[in-house]
């Protein structure tokens, strides 16, 4: 099954891969030969640039859907490993809050680091998408192991008790920074 955009009004599926030819050479077409100024030009690269990253990050999940729960739980993972470090990272040292600052500070506190977090993973999307595609036959093989050597009656019980594991782990690591910091 690939994967494809329908075109308004003819009912014919083009494939993504000849929309993003297509989108590719109209971005370098409008970036050289707009006669508009600057700022009109790079707006318009602007958002050509962005449907791209759309349409890659398609192809992407796309292809990660292939792996079934193993894909999900693949992004799952580096989903859970960007937000714990990058929470961690940016607490103590990009924007260091300072210690015994009360409940209602350090609450507040939270909120805008884990703004900042979330605002870098839409930064990082595409290449966590990325990485969980190239991670996934490994977590395949690791999810299979799980199941058998935890003896689950099937991987997708194997695959809630991972994804409960990876909850409760950010939990926790959000709840204790923080309230050690109150």
């Amino acid at each position: 099954m690939s994967l494809s955009v329908r075109a308004i009004g003819n009912g014919y599926n083009f494939p993504v891969a000849h929309l993003l030819v297509i989108l590719t050479f109209s971005s370098y077409v409008l970036w050289f030969l707009l006669p508009f100024t600057f700022s009109t030009g790079f707006l318009i690269s602007i958002i050509i640039r962005d449907s791209l990253q759309l349409m890659l990050m398609a192809m992407i999940l796309e292809k990660l859907r292939r792996y079934g729960i193993s894909g999900i739980l693949a992004y799952g993972l580096l989903n859970t490993a960007y937000y714990l470090t990058t929470f961690l990272v940016v607490w103590f040292y990009v924007a260091p809050v300072p210690a015994k600052i009360g409940y209602l500070a350090a609450a507040k506190r939270f909120l805008k680091v884990m703004a900042m977090v979330w605002a870098g993973s839409q930064v990082t999307k595409l290449v966590r998408a990325a990485g969980a595609l190239a991670v996934a036959p490994f977590v395949d093989r690791g999810l299979s192991w799980f199941t058998v050597k935890f003896k689950f009656e099937s991987q997708w019980k194997a695959f809630m008790a991972i994804v409960g594991f990876c909850f409760g782990l950010g939990i926790m690591v959000f709840a204790v920074v923080t309230l050690l910091w109150a």
